[in-house]
């Protein structure tokens, strides 16, 4: 039998829980205390637990991560480009800067897609916890964010703008487009906030590989699971499991 549990991490995101010879639990990707997703649901126990490992020993203090991120983005510089997935960092980027707009002296811009998704989000409000739903409406509401237009990148740019655009980690989309106009001066920044997969454009940036004028920031913001957060994993739900 396989029975699908929420794991916090994205609408519709689940833990995979089977009953076989043995019971298994995958929890794929999981977060808590997410502003959008209800908590992971634990109330089970598995022999065999498969659990996301992209934080490895690290600690991550959301709050904290999420003040150095909005620091980030104030920091003047001229253009800022923020890499993000159009469903969930997506929404989590601009929330965050919905709730620091005092600080920002610049226009927003977003891809369509972060918006069409939220809409599509706000259709089935039960898989989303009940604060969101008036958040998600204040983001598509917001006279703050601005449609990016395509066709008028070279125009936005000479401006200077907060750019938030798909995809994360810089292998194509927009965001893409938006580094490639970016990259080559120096008052610009490049913001990378999450898990880069090896062999994307944002993780060889990252690694050194790849050098650019502009300036590259690493701010993560917490969207999987921390050590504390695994151990908790394990002692709720693993209690039969042996640690391999």
């Amino acid at each position: 039998m396989i029975t699908f549990f929420p794991s916090g991490h994205l609408v519709g995101s689940a833990i995979v829980h089977i009953k076989d010879e043995k019971t298994i639990a995958h929890f794929g990707g999981i977060n808590f205390n997410d502003a959008i997703n209800p908590e992971p649901y634990l109330d089970f126990d598995a022999e065999i637990g498969i659990i996301n490992g992209s934080y490895g020993d690290k600690i991550m203090p959301k709050e904290l991560l999420e003040k150095k991120f909005i620091e980030n983005v104030t920091s003047g510089r001229f253009n800022v480009l923020i890499p993000s997935a159009a469903l969930g960092r997506g929404q989590v980027v601009c929330l965050l800067l919905l709730e620091n707009l005092s600080k920002i002296d610049k226009e927003i811009y977003i891809s369509k897609s972060i918006i069409e998704n939220t809409k599509r989000v706000l259709k089935y409000p039960h898989y989303i916890k009940p604060e969101a739903i008036g958040m998600f409406n204040k983001l598509v509401d917001s006279p703050y964010f601005k449609i990016i237009d395509e066709s008028k990148l070279n125009d936005l740019v000479e401006k200077g703008a907060i750019f938030i655009a798909p995809d994360a980690m810089l292998s194509s989309g927009p965001a893409l487009k938006i580094f490639n106009l970016l990259k080559d001066k120096p008052q610009n920044k490049i913001i990378l906030s999450g898990f880069l997969a090896p062999g994307t454009l944002g993780r060889k940036l990252a690694e050194g590989k790849v050098s650019i004028n502009a300036l590259l920031s690493l701010s993560e913001l917490k969207v999987h699971t921390d050590l504390v957060e695994n151990e908790l994993l394990i002692n709720k739900t693993l209690s039969n499991a042996k640690l391999i």
